[in-house]
């Protein structure tokens, strides 16, 4: 089971293509203990694809055979506690995965020759990326996060903790007479000693703090997304004074941060991460208007620049929709009145939701609006890196 759906695992099931797929939304029970409802709406949407699959896609026995996984979860308790809140299941030949936060209030059967997506990717700030370091004299870590997940970067090329960059410096052997004999003293005694006497002012954490921001700077410098800055009062304002980080926000976390994890790290940013998501996605929609980079409406334009990973932001009227085939080798879109019908081979495709995924796919951000809140009025609009 996945528990969140995240770029990566939108690019594989996205990616998924050719033999029959089948997509079931099934919304969350009113209550948790009448997961018989639940089983009963789940056999109900396997009639419907085993219907779908055996009138276009395979003998009926070979459809009953594909959906036997689907039979199966019917009795599987993980299951029914999971869809108690609205999942999405995905089974293809060589796939199957059950996705919860479905949250739309209709269950549906989708068979086509790819996995139906965009009811999942609806929730905002669903893949904004962040990023939070944590900083102090003990410790220093770098994490990617989303709202959900959190995940530490080991390839940044950050220096050491500045405890043990001081190490390196005090790490000569000293030698102290007694009188009788010479006594070595540890690397560890001498930055013990050291440390007490150490000023959070002095030049050496000053110059550490430097190192580690133009570390973090040239790894942010092709990114989107936001810095938070975590650690104590004292460490973070002297962070603060010799960044030169343009994606810092003004914000910080202060608190004994050497001892929290990764997860209640990302709990207690989350309240200053979605204030700034606001903020993101209100100047979002305001570059838009002012047009200070390229933008378009046109819906083949932004589907073009969406599958080479030229869109930095993307509005979509949730509920519109758009059907038809894409052909970017010749830059043909042509519109169909009707939605995917699910058969084999068929070219008709949900084009909003094929900007979305590729837009997520190459990095850049969505947001879902009702059509009061498009900042035009149009089924999708793009700001355009390029």
């Amino acid at each position: 089971m996945i528990h969140s759906i995240n770029r990566d695992q939108v690019k594989r099931l996205a990616g998924l293509q050719g033999t029959p797929h089948v997509t079931l939304f099934l919304p969350a029970s009113p209550d948790s203990a009448l997961a018989s409802d639940g089983n009963i709406g789940l056999s109900q949407l396997i009639e419907k694809s085993h219907q779908q699959l055996a009138q276009f896609w395979m003998s009926a026995t070979d459809a009953h055979d594909f959906l036997r996984p689907l039979c199966d979860l019917q009795e599987d308790p993980t299951f029914r506690e999971a869809q108690s809140g609205g999942v999405a299941i995905y089974l293809s030949g060589d796939t199957f995965e059950v996705v919860p936060g479905y949250d739309q209030p209709d269950s549906r059967a989708v068979v086509a020759g790819t996995f139906c997506l965009r009811p999942m990717l609806l929730a905002e700030n669903q893949f904004a990326d962040f990023y939070l370091l944590t900083i102090s004299k003990q410790q220093l870590a770098f994490y990617r996060a989303t709202l959900s997940e959190i995940t530490q970067i080991h390839t940044a090329g950050l220096p050491v903790n500045f405890e043990a960059a001081l190490r390196t410096v005090v790490g000569e052997p000293m030698l102290v007479h007694t009188g009788m004999e010479a006594l070595q003293r540890s690397p560890e005694a001498a930055f013990d000693e050291l440390e007490d006497q150490v000023d959070p002012l002095a030049p050496a954490f000053i110059e550490y703090i430097q190192q580690v921001d133009e570390a973090v700077c040239a790894y942010l410098h092709d990114r989107s997304g936001f810095l938070i800055l975590a650690g104590s009062e004292a460490d973070t304002a002297l962070y603060r004074e010799h960044s030169v980080c343009s994606q810092r926000v003004g914000k910080v976390m202060t608190g004994n941060i050497d001892q929290y994890s990764p997860e209640k790290l990302l709990r207690e940013a989350l309240p200053l991460a979605v204030d700034q998501l606001q903020l993101q996605r209100d100047s979002d929609a305001r570059e838009f208007r002012e047009r200070k980079r390229p933008v378009t409406l046109d819906a083949r334009e932004i589907l073009c620049a969406a599958q080479v990973g030229r869109i930095d932001t993307l509005f979509f009227d949730r509920d519109a929709t758009l059907y038809g085939s894409f052909h970017r080798e010749r830059n043909v879109l042509q519109e169909s009145g009707q939605p995917p019908q699910g058969r084999p081979s068929e070219e008709c495709r949900d084009l909003i939701e094929s900007a979305m995924v590729q837009t997520i796919i190459h990095g850049g951000r969505i947001h879902a609006a009702p059509a009061s809140d498009m900042p035009v009025r149009a089924k999708m609009a793009a700001t355009l890196k390029y």
